[in-house]
């Protein structure tokens, strides 16, 4: 069946004509649909984000976005990601669309980056290996010594050095500016709660990127004097329990690599549902 490609100049219609595609696997597609939406209430977009999808007939097989200058995000179904890789990959070069990498599930990050590469005559590794877990029952947990609490303006200052830490060590990214301007956003919206003990703040977890059934949790971060103590899995546990009131499941990324991070979330209930690679263009 022949393959064409969309490009839109609109995000309501991106996601008018992608959301039925992307929500068969709502979850791991939970970024494509997630930053859109967010996106859609931004007032001023410069620059504007790229928005594509496959057509296979009038069902659409694959799905891309970008926000300049980051990675190009990528979904694409079980029997049709490489046929729909290629004509979409043709359309990026003759319209000059050039992304410094590529983040998607395993299999489709991966065949998309060895194509691009040809195409173009240069190299890819890979940054990360990612696993997205999914909660739709928390398990029964014995909670640490403290309570979870919403942020509020007067813990920026901790929270603001608390992301940058995050940024730096879970992204290799050193933007102070940047992560502090992201945590006053988290603290305005109310999308960030904070586990407190004996009046201190010992550790965070964020809730991101709603969808119709279920929610993101992201941005969790105990600082290293504070580890150690079941602070995370607290603070991520009475998260969860919250947003399993509005939301059908949770779901969030870990680094595949981190045995830590990855045993805190099974103990609460999380399951690993899809490996995610982030791979970067040389």
């Amino acid at each position: 069946m022949k393959m064409t490609v969309k490009q839109y100049s609109n995000i309501s219609t991106y996601l008018s004509e992608n959301l039925d595609f992307l929500e068969k696997r709502e979850a791991v597609n939970n970024l494509l649909i997630g930053i859109p939406i967010s996106l859609k209430n931004e007032k001023v977009l410069n620059p504007f984000p790229v928005l594509l999808s496959v057509h296979a007939g009038n069902s659409i097989v694959f799905s891309a976005i970008q926000t300049p200058p980051k990675n190009l995000l990528v979904s694409g179904d079980a029997l049709n990601h490489q046929s729909a890789a290629v004509p979409l990959i043709d359309f990026m070069i003759q319209n000059n669309i050039i992304v410094p990498g590529v983040i998607g599930p395993k299999k489709v990050s991966t065949f998309f980056a060895e194509k691009w590469c040809a195409k173009n005559n240069i190299q890819w590794q890979t940054k990360y290996e990612q696993l997205i877990y999914r909660l739709d029952e928390i398990k029964e947990i014995k909670y640490t010594n403290g309570f979870c609490r919403k942020a509020k303006m007067k813990d920026l200052d901790i929270v603001g050095n608390w992301f940058h830490a995050f940024a730096k060590e879970a992204m290799d990214e050193d933007d102070r500016q940047g992560a502090i301007l992201t945590a006053e956003n988290k603290i305005t919206t109310g999308g960030l709660f904070i586990w407190e003990n004996n009046g201190r703040a010992v550790s965070m977890a964020a809730a991101s990127r709603p969808s119709r059934n279920g929610i993101a949790i992201n941005y969790v971060y105990t600082p290293a004097e504070f580890r150690g103590h079941g602070y995370a899995t607290a603070v991520v546990g009475k998260l969860t329990e919250l947003m399993l009131k509005k939301y059908r499941f949770c779901s969030l990324f870990t680094d595949q690599a981190n045995p830590t991070s990855n045993s805190i979330y099974s103990k609460i209930g999380y399951r690993p549902i899809e490996e995610f690679r982030m791979i970067e263009f040389i």
